[in-house]
């Protein structure tokens, strides 16, 4: 099976959006993932001056970490960036292994190879409307996945917006599989202009909650959902898509509205998506 997501576009005035990596070390010893957390990074100039620290531990791939252009920082470095990767059986993608690098001055991408896990819930349900569970051996690893290969594709995109010539990069996953079957892939990525929430807005227009939102403290909350009134446990919630109740991109901008410190994210063309988080 070939399943691949589309293309995801990040864009701001003084050069490039971001990139994301991540992989959990499943299925180590102790002493290995005592040894594997010793991450070490490496400084990469990547499209129009970004300088993106990757992070890897051992073979393995953990992700992006600090990200910065003309010295502004556009997300944390505390937590990697990455995908998540299942099947609805519960299948999960871990251990990314770099097997292949592909250069050029309009393109990186980046070939892994993988590992499978198989876990407990899967997504399929009964008609009782319960989670199947898988029951079997809990104390097996994680074993090798032929056959599977996941990339990162990154290219560098420009885009007039009004008077403006943005100039970003996109970047894309791809999944190509001989028997593991998927039907989504989530983006695990956070933006955080200055390195950290806090001071930053999120303007988001949409007709169910507030179009800005201004995170003073790390505690704050802010979901696109519309959820329905007086009815906290459970939650019922209703998740609205982009560039349909919601508009068709993000805008993230930094402390008291600086204008030249604004991340713009948008697609190159509608598709189906469940969710945006932001933290």
């Amino acid at each position: 099976m070939n399943t691949n997501k589309q293309r995801r576009n990040f864009i701001k005035t003084i050069g490039l959006g971001t990139v994301a990596l991540s992989a959990p070390l499943a299925g180590l010893s102790a002493k290995e993932k005592k040894e594997g957390l010793q991450k070490i990074s490496s400084t990469e100039n990547l499209f129009n001056g970004f300088e993106i620290d990757f992070e890897t531990a051992g073979d393995f791939m953990l992700g992006i970490g600090s990200v910065t252009v003309n010295g502004i920082s556009l997300r944390s470095s505390r937590l990697p960036m990455f995908c998540q990767i299942a099947t609805p059986e519960a299948i999960e993608l871990v251990n990314f292994k770099l097997k292949n690098k592909t250069t050029s001055p309009d393109l990186l991408q980046l070939d892994f190879e993988v590992q499978k896990q198989l876990g407990n819930t899967m997504e399929w349900m009964l008609h009782t409307v319960r989670n199947r569970r898988n029951m079997t051996d809990w104390t097996k690893g994680p074993e090798a996945a032929p056959g599977t290969v996941v990339s990162l594709i990154l290219k560098p995109v420009e885009r007039k917006l009004g008077n403006v010539m943005a100039k970003g990069f996109s970047y894309q996953y791809t999944f190509k599989s001989k028997d593991l079957a998927i039907y989504k892939i989530t983006d695990r990525a956070t933006w955080e202009i200055g390195g950290k929430a806090t001071g930053n807005e999120l303007w988001m227009r949409n007709g169910v909650v507030e179009c800005i939102k201004t995170f003073d403290q790390p505690s704050d909350f802010y979901s696109t959902e519309w959820y329905l009134p007086n009815i906290a446990n459970p939650n019922i919630f209703q998740f609205h898509p982009l560039q349909t109740q919601l508009q068709g991109f993000t805008f993230t901008i930094g402390q008291r509205r600086n204008t030249d410190h604004l991340v713009n994210g948008a697609f190159a063309y509608p598709f189906a998506i469940r969710k945006m988080a932001w933290v």
